[in-house]
């Protein structure tokens, strides 16, 4: 299993951090409106579990769900593309 999380350093030293994204739009959208679904009934009850409706938002937000790299899944779309001719 490989892990998404890449380490680069760039022309001034310094460490960057890149996630490969791994979610799709649809995805997104459904993490989006269940995240909100989440906090609504979660501010309607007035209950704490309202605050789990955060997790789906934000990773919507960053194109990246950490529990996909776990499980070794990807809803985004692999683009081909073609090796250029030398």
């Amino acid at each position: 299993m490989s892990i998404s999380i890449r380490i680069l350093v760039n022309s001034n030293n310094r460490k960057e951090i890149f996630m490969k994204a791994n979610i799709s739009s649809v995805d997104r959208i459904i993490r989006l409106i269940l995240g909100t679904v989440i906090i609504a009934l979660g501010l309607y009850f007035q209950s704490w579990w309202g605050v789990i409706g955060a997790i789906p938002i934000i990773t919507a937000l960053v194109n990246y769900c950490p529990a996909y790299t776990l499980i070794g899944v990807s809803t985004k779309a692999k683009i081909k593309t073609e090796k250029l001719k030398g």
